[in-house]
């Protein structure tokens, strides 16, 4: 039989604001920012299971960290 491993948890919490802001009468800019993985939580990805590996147990990879992305928008 197999053996079965349960990882640590998945904690992730992602962040997003945006403004508008009337430039002429119909003419408007919209500023956003969006942060992913916000408070930088180390989420593990893989942790190896082969017996006869010398990386079993160990972790051997993470997901991403924190990701932050600013964008601009005119409509008009």
């Amino acid at each position: 039989a197999l053996p079965i491993f349960n990882g640590p948890g998945y904690v992730r919490f992602d962040l997003g604001i945006f403004r508008n802001f009337r430039i002429w009468e119909r003419v408007n800019f919209q500023f956003r920012a969006e942060a992913l993985n916000v408070v930088n939580h180390v989420n593990v990805q893989t942790i190896g299971t082969t017996s006869t590996s010398s990386t079993f147990g160990m972790v051997t990879g993470y997901r991403d960290p924190r990701i932050m992305q600013f964008a601009g928008k005119f409509t008009f």
